[in-house]
């Protein structure tokens, strides 16, 4: 089961940091991506997925977060990550994600990437 916590970046208004938590995988997927629309549809398009708390991604949890990116970039936002560790950034490496997505140590320096 996925937990997804989102919230407003105080001085990046544009900016929507989601905190994932629990396991990205075949029985929460959808359920993901569809709370993600929602966000979408309210006008968040730059968002910041934190991993620190993430324990588990499947590969179908992998195929979200693209379908996630590509969503954004229609919308002319962007997908980074920040507080990838452990296993969830050695699955990130394995699976090259780290050439296609923007990773950073704290939220804080993600949401100062997207003013840059």
């Amino acid at each position: 089961m996925i937990k997804f916590n989102s919230y407003q970046w105080e001085d990046a208004s544009d900016v929507l940091v989601v905190e994932l938590a629990g396991k990205l995988d075949t029985d929460s997927a959808e359920t993901f991506f569809t709370r993600l629309e929602k966000e979408v549809e309210t006008g968040h398009i730059n968002l910041i997925f934190d991993c620190h708390k993430l324990e588990f991604i499947s590969s179908l949890g992998f195929g979200m977060m693209i379908r996630a990116h590509s969503r954004m970039q229609k919308a002319n936002g962007a997908v980074k990550f920040a507080r990838l560790e452990g296993f969830i950034a050695e699955a990130f490496q394995v699976v090259g994600f780290h050439k296609l997505f923007e990773n950073y140590p704290t939220v804080e320096e993600a949401v100062k990437s997207f003013s840059e």
